[in-house]
């Protein structure tokens, strides 16, 4: 064999083996991303879920969460999470259900996403023009992952149109709401996030805003501006009733931990209904007025 040739072949083989190389660092990459946000995906949305903060989830709590934890609606299922059977359940329960919970949800979205395509025949969900001119199919679409996943550069196309969002909210706010899709793509996720005065102008856009505390806590000087609106978390109760269930940031940040209990005591509802009487936040929001802040 001439060298030369051999060279070639070489060089091919080299390349392959980089490729191949470099495909599964890719892979072992998003398996890593998407474990990571799995395990913040867990603590968070059960904090969230935990009312009275005592680390176990009651009937009554996940009721409550039942967008988050409609895996444990159905009797059976709670019954085989709840390993020691005190009728609650604690973090390492839930995650122990995290398998189970993915396979149930993957199911009901192909089965969303099949009854969509007998409701509108011959339409194709890849096609954008079509998808903007049936915003109601769109909305139901964005929070698929099924979909997402057959159609990553859809979305994305999507996504990046902020003017047409502006105008169709209801897609808008369950683009927020797909919280796994934007910590995967911190790009849209960032241009998405970066018009904040239309964020306050579509109420139930910024409440989403607010219950994705990955993203929040991941870029806190976004965070202190948002949460830091207090006229407008004055006007917008369920808005605001997320913000001071996030009890961590409240008790880290005293002038809206003082802002909080002084909601609380006048009766405000968000207020009243957020667990804003935790020590930690009590004691912030004495320390914020100590300092006259």
């Amino acid at each position: 064999m001439e060298t030369g040739t051999k060279t070639a072949i070489i060089g091919i083989a080299a390349a392959m083996a980089i490729s191949a190389f470099g495909g599964l660092a890719l892979a072992d990459g998003q398996q890593k991303i998407n474990q990571n946000y799995l395990d913040l995906y867990d603590r968070d949305r059960f904090d969230a879920a935990d009312a009275d903060h005592n680390g176990l989830l009651t009937v009554d709590e996940l009721q409550d969460a039942q967008k988050e934890f409609e895996f444990y609606r159905d009797n059976d299922r709670f019954r085989s999470a709840d390993a020691n059977g005190d009728g609650m359940l604690s973090l390492d329960e839930c995650k122990a259900q995290r398998r189970q919970e993915i396979e149930h949800r993957n199911k009901l979205e192909k089965q969303i996403l099949e009854d969509l395509r007998k409701r509108h025949p011959g339409a194709d969900f890849t096609n954008i023009g079509w998808l903007k001119d049936h915003p109601e199919v769109l909305a139901q679409l964005i929070g698929n992952s099924t979909w997402l996943d057959e159609n990553p550069q859809a979305a994305r196309k999507l996504w990046e149109n902020r003017e047409w969002l502006a105008e169709h909210p209801d897609c808008a706010k369950a683009i927020f709401a797909n919280r796994r899709w934007l910590y995967e793509n911190p790009d849209i996720a960032e241009k998405l996030l970066e018009n904040k005065k239309w964020i306050f102008n579509n109420p139930e856009v910024a409440k989403e805003v607010f219950a994705n505390r990955l993203w929040l806590r991941a870029h806190p000087e976004f965070a202190k501006e948002l949460y830091g609106n207090r006229e407008w978390l004055a006007k917008h109760s369920a808005a605001a009733h997320v913000v001071y269930n996030n009890a961590d940031f409240v008790k880290n940040h005293p002038e809206l931990a003082k802002f909080a209990v002084e909601q609380r005591a006048a009766g405000k509802v968000a207020a009243q209904k957020a667990n804003v009487s935790r020590p930690a936040v009590q004691k912030a929001a004495a320390a914020a007025k100590a300092n006259g802040k």
